[in-house]
């Protein structure tokens, strides 16, 4: 088992329940869970392999894409994995 820690930023956290209330409105809440267990899924597969997403583009960032609709960005810091933001793949975004 790791010692990592993962720590969210406000602007992870703003863009995250952005899109769960996106894929609620636009779809249904069946769905919101599904991708807020995908993203729990993922934040796990983290703990255990920090280094599991390629790098961005961005120096000293990396880019997990979660579906083919939505991204995450975090950076390591020491044990520490701090989420970025998460952004949907087809906008214009600087990672």
């Amino acid at each position: 088992m790791s010692d990592s820690t993962i720590v969210w930023s406000p602007l992870a956290r703003d863009t995250y329940l952005q899109i769960l209330a996106f894929i609620t409105k636009e779809w249904t809440t069946k769905e919101a869970i599904k991708f807020d267990d995908l993203v729990t899924a993922y934040l796990n597969a983290l703990i255990e392999n920090k280094f599991l997403c390629p790098a961005s583009v961005k120096k000293h960032l990396r880019r997990c894409v979660l579906t083919k609709q939505t991204s995450l960005v975090y950076r390591v810091k020491g044990d520490l994995i701090e989420l970025v933001a998460f952004f949907g793949n087809p906008t214009d975004h600087a990672y």
